[in-house]
């Protein structure tokens, strides 16, 4: 899924990627004003909706942790940034990029995506993979009983589909399959 839009990430490890379906037309109409009240601010502190007179001692900068906002392909997508070990809710951000405090923000749908995608070149027969988390499912028939040999593919979502990351090939025993890709991939990708 590469985007129009160039998005730099130094460290993949930091970043939560959203993407966000706004199901209200009148946001949707108003969407270039919340867009361009966004990139206009300097700064945007959260202000607790349930305790408001708490937002005066304890501010909290949401453009700080917040690496990138974009509309594309009728969705708000963010990345969310971790610094210092802090960071910020996705709700948080929705309430104050929305102008929640000054009326009722729009419905919407919110879904995490993943920045890496995975992908098979070489698997046994009835293996699929999960996409976005790269969870391997298998169930090996009573012909399967040899040691396969997997060849996945993981790749970055905002780079084009041709290019590929690295390739990685498991051999293993149908007995021991239990495995999730995202943990051994971890360490070899050098991300968390």
């Amino acid at each position: 899924m590469p985007f129009k839009r160039v998005v730099k990430v130094n460290d993949i490890s930091t970043i939560r990627m959203y993407s966000i379906n706004i199901a209200d037309d009148v946001a949707l109409s108003n969407f270039d004003r919340f867009l361009g009240d966004w990139h206009n601010a300097e700064a945007i502190y959260y202000v607790d909706p349930k305790y408001p007179a708490d937002s005066l001692v304890s501010r909290l900068n949401l453009k700080r942790y917040t690496h990138s906002v974009f509309f594309e392909d009728d969705r708000l997508w963010v990345l969310l940034q971790t610094r210092d070990g802090r960071t910020i809710k996705i709700k948080d951000f929705l309430w104050e990029f929305f102008h929640g405090d000054k009326g009722k923000p729009p419905r919407v749908i919110v879904e995490r995506v993943n920045p890496v995608r995975f992908s098979f070149l070489d698997f046994p027969e009835g293996m699929v993979v999960e996409g976005s988390s790269g969870t391997l499912r298998w169930t090996p028939t009573v012909n399967q009983a040899d040691a396969h040999r997997i060849t996945v593919v993981p790749q970055m979502v905002t780079q084009k589909m041709n290019k590929l990351m690295r390739f990685i090939q498991i051999t293993f025993q149908p007995l021991y399959l239990i495995l999730h890709i995202w943990g051994l991939l971890e360490n070899y990708l050098n991300i968390k």
